[in-house]
């Protein structure tokens, strides 16, 4: 081999030391950095890569033209210079940082991120002893290092120090001019009653709370005008306790709820499917579990108003028995009492090898 600067090159690369940063540069980006990121992996990174101005030497070498024709020491000189020029402009200077992200994107094909640390110039004291090993490389000797290991750690370094940038992650999405938090959300109203949200208002950055922010609450059928039932402003902290009342009757029962906070920042809404209607619970017992033919079943009912958890007074309730093959046995259209209840008592008529089941209560209409 002719070209005494790749040879220089490919020495230094099968020394050791090369060999010992190349894991070490491994090791800390691709573990130690994720196990436990702290500063020290960081400015690690950044003195073991600056140990390889060799790889630069042997690709200048291996370029067509004049540079693979200089000596081993003007090679050399000219490959430090540039590794020390390119890492100080990329770390110290905002438009060399700018620019050295944009070449070694497009040299790689994708994103990456550099860190913009000017405190990272410490790193290129390891200039210092990767001069001195190019100095001792540059002097053949019969004890010299085989080229073939070098030729297998200039891949290993170029590959190490292409995998060891950080990809950029994905932008995140921009933030909200406002947040608003709610607390105790709604998802069924009673008729006739009064609903209540308390909710806060916030700067998504700072997180301080937004006072005198307007609050509207808005009710309606989706898909169509809804209507206003509500309208404040915030506390000091931000606060607000919106308390609205609940239409008697409405067309669909599914109705949209929607809170809007207006600041000077900007606006945050909130849409909510909401159920206007009233949810009973019925508790049906009987005097005994099991009966004979011509005995008198005794049955009470109690009736709770799950929504607004009062008793369901003078509500009408259906009560059906029917057997297992499904006949029915009793049917009673009831009314309950101002306390929620009610009793019934029927003789039992069905047949001695049919057990029979009560099937669920219906409110009547």
């Amino acid at each position: 081999m002719s070209n005494h600067s790749l040879r220089a090159s490919l020495r230094c690369l099968a020394h050791p030391a090369v060999w010992l940063s190349i894991a070490l540069l491994l090791l800390n980006d691709h573990l130690l950095k994720v196990a436990a990121p702290s500063w020290l992996t960081g400015k690690l990174s950044d003195i073991v890569g600056l140990f390889f101005p060799f790889v630069l030497a042997a690709a200048l070498s291996l370029l067509p033209g004049p540079l693979r024709r200089l000596p081993p020491m003007t090679l050399g000189r000219i490959a430090f210079a540039v590794t020390a020029a390119w890492f100080t402009a990329m770390k110290a200077t905002p438009l060399g940082h700018a620019w050295a992200v944009q070449a070694i994107s497009a040299l790689l094909g994708r994103p990456i991120a550099v860190a913009f640390d000017p405190t990272d110039l410490l790193a290129l004291a390891m200039l210092w002893p990767a001069w001195r090993l190019w100095r001792t490389a540059t002097a053949e000797t019969p004890h010299a290092f085989p080229l073939r290991a070098g030729w297998l750690a200039l891949t290993l370094a170029a590959a190490a120090s292409a995998a060891s940038l950080v990809p950029v992650p994905p932008p995140l999405p921009p933030l909200p001019p406002v947040v608003m938090t709610i607390i105790g959300h709604l998802a069924t109203l009673a008729p006739d009653s009064e609903g209540s949200i308390l909710l806060q208002v916030r700067d998504p950055v700072t997180g301080k709370s937004i006072p005198n922010a307007r609050v509207k609450v808005l009710l309606g059928t989706p898909g169509r005008k809804s209507q206003e039932v509500f309208s404040g402003k915030t506390d000091e902290n931000g606060l607000l306790t919106a308390r609205f009342p609940v239409p008697e009757s409405v067309e669909d029962p599914e109705q949209l709820l929607t809170i809007v906070a207006e600041t000077d920042k900007g606006s945050a809404r909130h849409d909510e499917e909401v159920y206007v209607g009233r949810v009973y619970n019925v508790l049906v017992s009987t005097d005994k579990p099991v009966y004979q033919p011509g005995q008198v079943i005794h049955m009470r009912a109690l009736a709770l108003d799950t929504v607004a958890l009062k008793a369901a007074q003078e509500q009408p309730l259906v009560l059906t028995v029917q057997d297992p093959q499904g006949n029915r046995v009793m049917r009673k259209e009831l009314t309950t009492s101002r306390w929620a209840s009610l009793w019934l008592t029927s003789p039992w008529t069905a047949r001695p090898s049919a057990a029979t089941t009560s099937s669920p209560p219906r409110w009547g209409q």
